[in-house]
């Protein structure tokens, strides 16, 4: 029997797609901005050895994600499916507004950067706890957001963090959006980087 690797998320809104691109952009210019870190050779110049590459999220993959199901035994898809649609019908529209970037992890070289999802009134925390309810899973240290792109490479100046803050749009500043629908998601591994499929889209039809 096959295994799928499956992943429950909320695309983002339009315009708030829009921001986070053009966040990932200004991320990477940032970076590439910087003068190579490493000990200076030959009189001052620096080696070309170390420093922190990105490389940014394809603008289709862009999404929340809820719950990570991981491999998955494909007879068991239909099933889950029903049930996704059960609690998307009695799920209200969360709302939620870009926030403050950050990486992964938060000590030692950064290897994933972020743009963080602001919760209106605990509706997003409350989705993703319905759904990893749902499917049997215990929500264990929900932090909403958007990744950027993955990092590479050692951050000798500290400088990604920096550039992360000031990549991501300013907090307190967004407007909330509230999501449409959520997306049951195939994640297929390829050599040059995971390519989303969706597989079933659920719309949020509960009462606001």
């Amino acid at each position: 029997m096959d295994d799928v690797r499956l992943f429950v998320a909320i695309p983002a809104p339009r315009e708030m797609h829009q921001r986070l691109v053009a966040a990932g952009l200004r991320l990477k210019q940032r970076l590439n901005e910087e003068p190579p870190p490493g000990p200076t050779v030959n009189g001052g110049a620096r080696s070309p050895e170390g420093g922190v590459r990105v490389r940014l999220i394809p603008p289709e993959n862009i999404h929340l994600t809820l719950v990570f199901l991981g491999d998955t035994p494909s007879a068991e898809i239909p099933a889950l499916q029903q049930v996704l649609a059960r609690v998307a019908e009695a799920i209200p529209q969360p709302r939620f507004r870009l926030g403050a970037g950050g990486v992964f992890p938060a000590r030692g070289n950064p290897r994933v950067a972020w743009c963080g999802a602001e919760d209106l009134d605990g509706s997003l925390h409350g989705t993703a706890e319905a759904v990893a309810s749902a499917v049997g899973r215990k929500l264990d240290r929900f932090r909403p957001h958007f990744t950027l792109g993955y990092l590479k490479g050692r951050d000798y100046h500290r400088v990604v963090r920096p550039a992360v803050t000031a990549a991501c749009p300013e907090t307190g500043k967004q407007e909330f959006h509230a999501a449409q629908e959520m997306v049951l998601f195939e994640s297929r591994l390829r050599p040059s980087g995971a390519e989303h499929v969706a597989l079933r889209r659920y719309t949020f039809d509960g009462d606001s």
